[in-house]
């Protein structure tokens, strides 16, 4: 039975949302950096609560039978509890009844480093268990160690965030929407930024960027490389506020080589998670025969430039289906040769849609005998791997690379690889967004 069940027995009292305190043990961890507790036999999800603690809470909402509260007072503190470092996502304790709920965001800043890794492993085993199924899970508990998941965690904590985005509120204030709620609240700090990022004073009552923005802006703000860069609304501006055209801007990678990507576009969002991510592909392919590569949403060409520097590796093909990181993963590769002095090699860039049928009609084109030494990687969007492209990607006699930034899609593919004869050998989260619940998940299926 999975502990987010009600057990049976009598039917909840009636709670006034809002009012009444609830004395809570939090006996286990959800996604979104809830803890789990239970009152009558109704499951609690509890905001600003850890496992192990003993808390006073106050229910603000309830979804089907799950009651969701917030922690008004610590009664017993985990030993991973810390100051919450960003105040504005964090509601005080004893905060009186109406108080507004805290931004999203920041789920996770009142934990130390050590803490958020641990939450982490627990909300991936958790839900490895629940939602991958049985035969998933023994999978995975093999690559365990000390009985939870693998983790590594960016060193630069919990500041480094290059890409943060913001509303323009009434009254000309930088804001965020509040936890589950379409409120926005002004910000008046972003420990989270890069120091380049803090350093533009957005937040202060007499900001210089007040006279560039008006109320309902989208706000997005860029740490690169070539510098700082401010869109408000469509327009871009550099670091003093001046508006300049800006197509493309580059980003730092494991070995000092920038690539270039839309400002609009997708990257990381940690200064240093494309190396985290580029250092992790290539532990875990040690040791796994490649002489070929098919990668999957392969973006603006960051793991792609692994296959570049591998000899082993005869050919690769990567798809992705945005138009601009396509043709900016064209650039980059061409660039990376020269820039490395590097041998030619045969690759192929594509750009389209991708789903089973696609990828089928890819793996067609390689020589039958050389499917076993070529290696698939997935690193999908938020929602996963589509059904057909999990099938196809279970029916490959070759390796399996997924990578995936959402523990529960990663489950299901797992889940799904597992069902139809793959084995995940190797397992490691990636802990790159300090202070929130986000993480990647890397798994090599065989």
């Amino acid at each position: 039975m999975s502990k987010y069940r009600r057990p049976r027995g009598k039917k909840p009292s009636p709670l006034k949302l809002g009012e009444e305190l609830l004395t809570l043990e939090i006996t286990g961890v959800a996604h979104k950096g809830m803890g789990v507790a239970h009152h009558e036999g109704q499951v609690v999800f509890v905001r600003n609560a850890l496992q192990g603690e003993k808390v006073l809470a106050r229910p603000y909402a309830k979804k089907g039978k799950i009651l969701f509260a917030w922690a008004t007072k610590i009664l017993k503190s985990s030993s991973q509890r810390t100051a919450s470092y960003w105040a504005d996502a964090y509601l005080p304790e004893e905060a009186p009844a109406g108080t507004l709920l805290p931004i999203g965001g920041g789920e996770l800043c009142h934990l130390t480093p050590a803490g958020s890794l641990a939450w982490k492993q627990e909300v991936l085993k958790d839900t490895l268990r629940r939602v991958g199924g049985s035969q998933t899970y023994l999978n995975a508990e093999k690559t365990f160690i000390d009985e939870r998941p693998h983790f590594l965690q960016v060193e630069t904590f919990p500041s480094g965030r290059s890409r943060v985005e913001f509303m323009i509120s009434s009254n000309l204030r930088p804001a965020m929407y509040q936890v589950a709620s379409q409120t926005l609240q002004p910000v008046t700090q972003f420990p989270l930024a890069t120091e380049a990022i803090r350093a533009l004073d957005f937040f202060s009552a007499q900001s210089r960027w007040q006279k560039l923005w008006k109320p309902q802006d989208r706000i997005r703000v860029i740490d690169t490389l070539d510098g700082v860069f401010v869109r408000i609304g469509t327009q871009w501006h550099n670091h003093l506020g001046e508006a300049i055209e800006l197509t493309e801007v580059t980003y730092p990678t494991e070995d000092g080589v920038g690539l270039k990507a839309s400002p609009d576009g997708f990257w990381q969002a940690h200064i240093e998670a494309p190396k985290l991510l580029t250092k992790t592909v290539k532990q875990l392919l040690r040791g796994v025969e490649r002489k070929h590569v098919l990668e999957l949403f392969s973006g603006s060409g960051l793991l792609s430039t692994i296959w570049l520097q591998d000899g082993a590796i005869a050919s690769f093909t990567t798809v992705e289906g945005d138009p601009t990181a396509t043709n900016m993963a064209r650039k980059n590769l061409a660039d990376y040769i020269a820039e490395k002095n590097l041998p030619k090699r045969s690759y192929r860039i594509e750009g389209g849609y991708i789903d089973g049928a696609a990828v089928a009609k890819l793996l067609a084109e390689f020589p039958p005998a050389e499917l076993k030494n070529t290696l698939i990687l997935a690193d999908p969007p938020r929602q996963g791997l589509e059904q057909g492209l999990q099938a196809e990607l279970a029916r490959h006699p070759g390796p399996v690379l997924l990578i995936s930034c959402d523990p529960a899609a990663f489950a299901r593919d797992a889940a799904a690889l597992c069902e139809h004869g793959k084995e995940l050998k190797q397992l490691i989260g990636l802990d790159m967004f300090p202070g929130t619940y986000h993480f990647e998940t890397i798994g090599l299926f065989r």
